[in-house]
Parts: C-alpha cells; structure tokens; sequence
C-alpha cells in the first residue's frame, strides 16, 4: 500500500505521492490513468511524485515529476506548483514559506500562506512561472463559422489562446464542443471534419486550448510601463488588483481534457492580454509576432496584472519586466482534499 494525498487547486485536482528512486518512479507512472479514472480509480486531473531522493529539506528543495492523467509527461504545471507547495508546507515536513520545486520546465520559485476558505484550511500559494513567450498568431476557423484570432503561446508548455469574442459559443461551451478539435485533430485541413486550420508548422503535435473572451479592460492599467512599486515581492497588492484585466477563459488540457482551471493556461492568457494592448497601441490592425517580442524584451519598468475567471475559480497573473528581468508570477489558492492508500 502507497499512502497518498488529494489536493485540488481552482478545481483542477492532483493526487500527490512520494517515490523512493526512478525506477520507482517509472513503475508509478505506468499506474497514474487507472489512478486518475474518475469511475474506476480516485479521480484526478493528473499524478504529482515526489523525488524523495532527489529533494533536501535543508535547503525547501524538491523535484517532482507531472503525470497527466492519460500518463504522458507535463513540462509544466502551474496549478500543480501550487498544490505540491501546500503539501510540502503541510505534510512533507518542510519549514518556511518559500520554496523551489524544480519540474522539467526549470526551476520555479514559490511562497505558500495559510488561509481560511469556506471548505476549510487553505493555501494561497504565488508561483514563479516560465516568462511566456508569444510563437505565431494565426486564424481558425470551424465549417461556416466566423474565423477566430488565436495566439500560441510557449510557457514551458504549448498553449493555443482562442479568442472567443467574435464567436457566438461562450467560452465554456467553446471549451467542449470545438478545443478539442484544434487540441489534436486541427492540424490539417478535413474536409469530412468540416473545418479549415491554418495553423503554424511548428506546432506540437498536442497542444493545450483556452478560449477566452474579455470582460473588462483597463488600457491604462492593463500593461502599465515605467512601474517600478509593485515590481518586487508583493506583485499583488490591492491597487494593482483593482486595475486588473479581467478575462473569463475555460481551458482543454492536453492529456487531461475539459478541466475546471489550468495555471500555465492562464499566463498564457496574460501573454495574450499584453499582445492584445500592444496590438492597440502599435499596429491598430495587426502585430506581427517578431515585433511583439522584440519590443516586450527590450522593454524595462513592465508590468500586467491579469484576473483569469476559469469555471473552477480566479487566478491572478502578472507579467513584469525591470532591469531587463522578466518574471510570471501566478497566484490562487490550494485546498487539501483528503488523504488515502492506493495499491503500489
């Protein structure tokens, strides 16, 4: 028997365990879809497993890997940061409030608090993201439907923003009724699918999917330039919260499916509320990818805080850049669900 811990973080859940080695590690991973079956297992979006080997107490380090729920491997998992972090608060034993939790995408930075919710002792864990970066911008379109904007974006994992505005699906309904044809099947035109792609070449062949459309935009707050409070620990404060985007999104994860939240998706909303005011400000047409990110490089006292409404709950997100750094800082609670043994 494997004892185990259930965690859930805007609705997207997380089965957290501790592995001895890697080949310890392999054997689990070979288990996680019978594990994440919701009729027939637990129940989760996906598997979190903790190095043990590979962590070290003394200094709040740990390595974990990210299983999807059908057993491919995650690069990245901002949600997962965040669950993985409350439980090395609450139940590995690790001191402290910050931590780093290195994942195949790199080494992310996180701070954990505890906090009250109406289900109990929570967590509201801020994470360190990879800094999106913005790949192609393309259109898609579905049989005699109006064509979509959207933007891939790159945050250690491959995103595909769908902005919804034009469509008359909402974004919920977009996340279950087209995603999925864009998540693996759009990437060549079908005739007898009924709807032309035109994707960039360079997309994997799984991607993840989030239809978006903006509720509220603030043009002088949204992408602030020349701000310099707010830049360092505390990326969050009341102001800054108050001036937030607020965009309402719904995310098709790769491996996973529909899920309730998804925190890399949701920088990757970010990334795309920043291309969107640039698109404004530069080229009121279009923008091309190139001048995007060389202007967002070359950029200095930067800063976008972006409210993601996801049907599992809100994320908060910003975007930075000061003395040519570049930060993505995502921010939501983690809530312990319940602990368990699974057969090994």
């Amino acid at each position: 028997m494997m004892f185990f811990e259930k965690y859930q973080a805007n609705g997207n859940d997380f089965i957290i365990t501790t592995a001895s080695d890697s080949a310890h590690v392999q054997r689990m991973i070979e288990k996680v879809p019978k594990w994440c079956d919701r009729h027939l297992g637990i129940g989760a979006d996906g598997v979190l497993i903790f190095h043990e080997s590979n962590s070290d107490k003394s200094n709040n380090s740990a390595e974990m890997t990210i299983v999807n729920a059908d057993g491919s491997i995650a690069r990245n998992c901002g949600n997962g940061l965040r669950c993985f972090a409350a439980w090395m608060k609450k139940h590995a034993g690790f001191d402290g409030v910050r931590f780093s939790i290195a994942i195949p995408a790199g080494l992310q930075h996180v701070r954990v608090h505890r906090c009250a919710t109406l289900m109990g002792e929570a967590f509201d864990v801020e994470v360190s993201m990879p800094f999106p970066e913005v790949i192609a911008a393309f259109s898609w379109q579905y049989r005699q439907e109006v064509p979509l904007s959207c933007l891939y974006v790159d945050v250690g994992n491959p995103h595909i923003i769908v902005d919804c505005a034009a469509s008359e699906l909402s974004v919920d309904v977009f996340q279950k009724q087209r995603a999925h044809l864009i998540a693996q099947h759009g990437f060549l035109s079908s005739d007898e699918e009924g709807f032309v792609s035109k994707l960039p070449s360079q997309l994997p062949k799984a991607v993840n999917v989030t239809a978006v459309k903006l509720m509220s935009s603030h043009r002088d707050s949204a992408c602030s330039y020349g701000v310099k409070e707010g830049v360092g620990d505390n990326l969050f404060d009341r102001t800054l919260l108050q001036n937030a985007t607020l965009v309402k999104a719904a995310t098709h994860e790769r491996g996973v499916g529909p899920t309730l939240a998804c925190g890399s998706a949701s920088v990757a909303v970010a990334a795309w509320v920043v291309f969107q005011h640039f698109a404004s400000q530069e080229l009121p047409e279009s923008v091309s990818v190139e001048h995007f990110n060389i202007a967002i490089k070359n950029q200095n006292d930067f800063l976008s805080v972006v409210d993601v409404c996801m049907p599992g709950g809100n994320l908060l997100v910003s975007l930075s850049r000061q003395e040519k750094r570049a930060r993505a800082m995502l921010r939501g609670p983690a809530v312990h669900v319940y602990s368990g043994n699974l057969d090994d």
